[in-house]
């Protein structure tokens, strides 16, 4: 599987050679280095490692070079992307761990703890307000999400690839709040996520937010895991979208009513960004993207590999005597895209038509389901 290492990184010079030394040999095809418009030489200590450098010209925060980073190795074909501080905050040496259960099958995404096992983060030099309130605001999210993770806010990750598909990332907070969204999407869309120990350390070196700047990351995540947890339900199983008016929780959160499929699609990573369109003009696409009006007729015969993504409203659903869903599952890729708004209760109907259900919204009114198609032998 094709390993990719991101690494973010935003005046780090003096630390990243220590930092990309420490990666064990053979674990990544490629590392990429992101750098958020650093005012030192970090680009050109990261050429001369070897290292892939794509850099910012302007600063956009620590979720968006995220943001550019995964996208990239997306587009380079990894299979498995995972992230890394530049800071050596996390010990490289550990990432054959956080990168296992995703190599062998048994995790979508996964995690270092700095608690779990033997992992003794005040030992590291954590300062107190970082450890209580880590721990506190693990404990309140847990419980929202109907999880049982030790540490919900570490920085040393790894995805693959259907994760990163499957999660709306181009659309998250370009701040610290940004790892906290990926995690409660990944938890209530129904992937698996672990948590493996790991070490850390604290020093002069080491980014770290303030106590302002913690308080303002902890309100935010606490945010995103309480509008999750009311809109999708613990483990995201509680409220899938059923169609018809405005989800319960949408009046309190706009974010949950995009105006446009559109703005569904753009958060979003397509593989090859080709859009197929099948229905209703009241939900088309506006000029700008690549798409092609596939008829009703046509349903089901093209090659899937071409589609980044396609969109089925209602018209497309009532112009074919089949279930047009199920017609489409047998051509379509697994990295395929589908957002569904037609019928009475569209999550219901992708589940049916052999679909994973990896979001739900509402759009002009009507329910709007995000799915992908069902991997062979999987049981839901």
């Amino acid at each position: 599987m094709r390993v990719t290492v991101t690494i973010c990184a935003y005046n780090f010079q003096d630390i990243l050679t220590k930092t990309v030394r420490g990666i064990p040999p053979g674990l990544a095809d490629e590392i990429i280095l992101g750098d958020d418009a650093s005012s030192d030489n970090t680009s050109i200590v990261g050429r001369e490692l070897g290292l892939r450098v794509v850099r910012h010209e302007e600063n956009r925060g620590y979720g968006g070079m995220q943001k550019t980073l995964y996208t990239e190795a997306l587009r380079s074909g990894a299979e498995i992307v995972v992230l890394l501080h530049g800071d050596y905050q996390y010990d490289p040496g550990w990432l054959p761990l956080i990168v296992a259960p995703l190599q062998t099958g048994h995790a979508d995404m996964s995690f270092g703890s700095r608690f779990a096992g033997l992992g003794d983060p005040r030992g590291g030099g954590m300062p107190a307000y970082r450890y209580y309130g880590n721990r506190v605001t693990t404990a309140i999210e847990n419980f929202l999400l109907g999880a049982r993770f030790s540490d919900m806010h570490s920085g040393m990750r790894a995805f693959n690839r259907k994760c990163l598909l499957t999660v709306p990332f181009l659309s998250y907070n370009d701040a610290w709040v940004f790892d906290t969204q990926t995690t409660v999407d990944a938890i209530t869309s129904g992937l698996r996520v672990v948590e493996m120990p790991v070490p850390t350390r604290y020093d002069q070196e080491s980014s770290s937010l303030n106590v302002s700047g913690s308080l303002r990351y902890v309100w935010s995540s606490l945010g995103v895991v309480l509008r999750a947890s009311l809109a999708r339900g613990r483990r995201g199983r509680r409220w899938p979208v059923t169609g018809g008016p405005a989800s319960r929780w949408a009046a309190f959160n706009p974010n949950l009513q995009p105006r446009r499929l559109e703005d569904i699609l753009s958060s979003y990573y397509l593989p090859d960004q080709t859009i197929l369109t099948i229905g209703d003009e009241a939900l088309s696409l506006d000029e700008g993207w690549n798409q092609t009006i596939l008829a009703p007729k046509a349903i089901g015969s093209p090659d899937g590999t071409q589609f980044g993504a396609l969109v089925m409203t209602e018209e497309g659903a009532r112009s074919n005597s089949e279930n047009p869903l199920q017609a489409l599952r047998a051509s379509l890729h697994n990295e395929a895209l589908v957002v569904n708004a037609s019928g009475e209760r569209p999550s219901d109907d992708l589940r049916s038509a052999g679909y994973d259900v990896v979001g739900w919204w509402t759009c002009g009114g009507r329910g709007v389901a995000v799915g992908r198609p069902r991997e062979a032998g999987r049981i839901m």
